[in-house]
């Protein structure tokens, strides 16, 4: 049977929700195989969306991610020095403990989307690595940090054996045997359960989501003009701290989100590509939050600008919004590249 261990970034909902996609696939295609996830942050929810006898996890940290202002989407540059200094430091002893586990562990395969761990670990194993993602830390904390601590996560993807680049993706050629470049997937849509969420909000409403990411916690949101937009009804995440009658929240136990973004008539949010990839396989339209600073947003709304796929506003645009314009849906669901994913993964097994 073959072993892959499967590093997931701690940083929100996203990675998990698109690594959950491509482990279903695999386990689908590919039965006889063995797989070990690696996450803490999202630890429950991974776990509870992959019930299967042939997976296994293991809770543990293995990256950080954005470090936000108090009541804001705005990066807390201060903040995120600091917490970039403490991990870089911790990397060497968390590398150890990790090759330490699984030297005897027989492991076929490392993926990692996208911890810089996994790669060191893979190497100093002998283990083929495969890194899966639109973007890497490294050119995350590029506009938000001093260089010479972004250059010392370069020397780990530097280590990086195959890149599967997902759509929007603007990153360094770290692969050292092989790159391919592949666009958006999402988990399967349930299009009966769509259905029933519309109808469970009122055919007759336009229907509205607001995906600000499971990080982000703002206690003025409130009180924003969008919420007034008469015959809209608005679907936000369970972690929206809102109370309106014409907002509902997705149940914190409903692990299925792609379904209410499928069940939309317009995605607010910012670029997270979880959400965003969701959306674009789903055929709802966007319209995407810029936020000064980040690098992996402006190379996402760059190529759903390009590709026609979305419109944009600022956040400040997004406090004072009043009037929404629906854009016209487009009902046929986009084809997905996660196929094409797994079969490259099965692959190289």
């Amino acid at each position: 049977m073959k072993k892959i261990v499967y590093y997931i970034s701690e940083y929100g909902f996203g990675h998990a929700t698109r690594s959950i996609a491509i482990i279903r696939k695999l386990i689908s295609m590919f039965p006889n195989i063995q797989i070990e996830i690696v996450n803490e942050y999202a630890h429950q929810f991974i776990k509870e969306s992959l019930p299967y006898r042939n997976i296994s996890f293991y809770k543990y940290s293995t990256d950080i991610g954005y470090s936000l202002k108090e009541e804001s989407v705005q990066p807390d540059l201060a903040k995120q020095e600091s917490e970039l200094r403490k991990y870089l430091k911790n990397i060497p002893g968390m590398v150890a403990l990790e090759k330490k586990r699984l030297e005897h562990e027989n492991i076929d395969l490392i993926i990692s989307d996208i911890s810089p761990v996994a790669f060191e670990v893979a190497n100093q194993l002998g283990v083929i690595s495969v890194g899966i993602t639109n973007f890497t830390w490294y050119t995350a904390f590029q506009k938000l940090v001093p260089q010479e601590l972004v250059e010392q996560l370069r020397s780990y993807y530097e280590k990086m054996d195959y890149f599967f680049k997902l759509a929007g993706c603007n990153e360094p050629e770290w692969s050292r045997i092989f790159a391919h470049q592949f666009g958006f997937y999402s988990r399967e849509i349930n299009m009966d359960e769509a259905n029933y969420i519309r109808r469970s909000v009122g055919l007759k409403n336009q229907v509205v989501f607001v995906g600000l990411g499971m990080k982000v916690d703002l206690h003025e949101l409130q009180q924003y003009r969008l919420w007034r937009n008469p015959n809209t009804h608005y679907i936000v995440s369970s972690n929206i701290n809102i109370t309106l009658p014409n907002v509902t929240k997705i149940p914190k136990d409903y692990q299925e989100t792609q379904n209410y973004i499928a069940a939309c008539d317009l995605v607010i949010t910012k670029a997270g590509w979880g959400t965003v990839s969701e959306a674009v396989i789903a055929g709802t339209p966007l319209l995407i939050i810029k936020r000064d600073g980040f690098t992996e947003d402006d190379n996402t709304i760059h190529y759903l600008v390009k590709h026609n796929l979305a419109q944009t506003i600022s956040w400040y645009d997004f406090q004072k919004l009043s009037n929404l314009q629906i854009p016209k849906r487009n009902n046929s669901i986009k084809r997905s590249s996660l196929s094409e994913i797994v079969e490259s993964i099965i692959r190289l097994l």
